[in-house]
Order: C-alpha cells, then structure tokens, then sequence
C-alpha cells in the first residue's frame, strides 16, 4: 500500500498517521491483541487493557450507534487510564474490501453482515468493510514483533474475516472465533470450516469440544432456551469451566473455538502470550 493509499484509508476510518506513516500507538506499550466486534460496551477488551498496561488494542465495530456509546464510554473517569491504548475503528472486517449491507437486529450485538433466520430486523446499513490485512498496512508491526491475540465475533462471518486477515494470522499467537452457522443465512464458520482454514496457515485447535460434550449439549439445548445464558446456573458452569487453561502452564482461558499457532506455542505454553474470552 502506498502512502496515498494509506493516508486515504486512514482519513476515511478516522484514523490518525504519526510521522512515519503509521497509527499513533502510544510507545510505553509493547504488546498488541485484536477484538473484532465489540458491541457497544468492549468488554473484553476493556478487561485485556484493565489487565495489562502495555497493551494496545485495537477493535473493530461497524455500527455507528455503538461506536458513539463506546466513544463515550471511554471518556469516563474510570478507562482515562486505558483510553489512549484503545483503538476503535469503525468499520467492520471481511475477506474484501468494499461497502457491504449490514443487517441491524433490536439487540445490537447480534447484528450480522448476513441475515439473519429467526431474529427480528430493524434496519439495514450500508457499512465500509476492509479486510484485516489491508488495515494492518497501517500498523507498524515492528513495534510488537507479534499479535498475541485476535477474537472475533462476528455473528456467523468469522471464517470470511479470517480469509481476510491471512499474513496478519501468520503473525499471530492465538485466535478465538465465534463458530455460529445455524442462525444465519449462507454462514460457513462452523468448527470444522475454521479448522480447516486454520489448520493450512499453521495453527492447532486447542479446545475441540468432545462427542460427549456435544451430545450433552444438544440434549440441554431446551434447558437453556429456558434459564437463559446469563442464569446463574449457566454463570457458574462458565466460571467453572475458566477455572483450567486451555494449555498447561499457559494463561490461556476461552469457550470458543481456539486456535494456536505453531510458530509462537513456546511463547504461550511460557505465559509471555495470552488470552481470555469470558463469554
């Protein structure tokens, strides 16, 4: 990407160039981690900066409304001290660059880039989607050597981020991706696509969920329709479940699909690389 290219795309994310034709990251920091789809309140990656003072982050959202809510909320008294380290980009990640329709459903946080089957639709936009690797022409990598981090939760569009993001992943510790593909139209990212895909650039599952685990969850799916996901029955099996790393001696805590690259796995099972997905 040249520099008229990169001063362009950064004007149009808002997004501001230091000197050297790089976003401005502040310099204490030393460590860098990626959250795609933060909703209107960021909450993990909030608790990744609250837990780390040389971390940046930078996050992605394409929804105007939450990225003002997010925007506010960072200029409470309580993230001053995170606030310059997080970066909200607005605009959402896929394996193209272009503008694409978002489909905005009553709860935010489930609003997709694909339609959705069952949820109610309040409105469609049309956003700016780049792809992650475009975007990281704007990152001076050299700054961190690696990514520890990329979550992603991007209501069935995971894999077609992930197709999008090919170097930056092979710069990258660990990733964890939502595997949703029941509940919209054309989403491909069950746990074996995003296996697949992963797997050909270097990375290892980590958390594959059992056949028991599968049969047992199939068979508490009515169950759980009913408690709800955030009944304290379903709290405390979560928390329960947090309570062992995905690997031994690592700091690596998450329920979804988790993938491990090959490359940094020393780093990781050290605990100089980590990772918590809490919900």
């Amino acid at each position: 990407m040249n520099l008229n290219e990169k001063s362009k795309l950064a004007e149009f994310l808002r997004v501001n160039l230091d000197g050297k034709d790089y976003v401005s990251i502040p310099k204490n920091v030393t460590r860098i981690k990626i959250d795609v789809g933060l909703s209107h309140d960021a909450p993990h990656a909030i608790q990744w900066l609250k837990n780390d003072d040389k971390l940046f982050v930078i996050g992605f959202e394409p929804i105007e409304e939450n990225i003002i809510k997010l925007r506010n909320l960072m200029e409470k008294k309580q993230n001053s001290d995170i606030k310059e380290r997080f970066l909200i980009v607005s605009c959402a990640l896929s394996c193209a660059s272009g503008y694409t329709e978002m489909f905005v459903t009553p709860d935010k946080g489930m609003s997709s880039i694909l339609k959705p089957k069952t949820f109610s639709i309040d409105s469609t936009l049309t956003v700016r989607a780049e792809t992650l690797d475009n975007f990281m022409n704007l990152i001076d990598l050299d700054m961190f050597g690696r990514i520890d981090y990329i979550k992603t939760d991007c209501q069935g569009f995971d894999l077609e981020v992930l197709k999008g993001a090919k170097n930056t992943l092979k710069h990258t510790a660990i990733v964890t991706c939502e595997s949703e593909n029941l509940d919209y139209i054309n989403a491909k990212n069950s746990p074996k696509g995003l296996e697949n895909f992963l797997n050909e650039i270097g990375f290892e599952y980590v958390n594959r969920v059992s056949t028991r685990s599968k049969i047992l969850r199939k068979l508490l799916s009515p169950f759980m329709k009913v408690i709800g996901s955030k009944s304290n029955v379903y709290v405390k099996a979560i928390e329960k479940k947090h309570e062992k790393p995905l690997i031994t001696g690592s700091n690596v805590i998450a329920i979804d699909p988790t993938f491990v690259n090959l490359r940094y796995k020393h780093l990781i099972e050290s605990g100089e690389v980590t990772a918590l997905q809490f919900n």
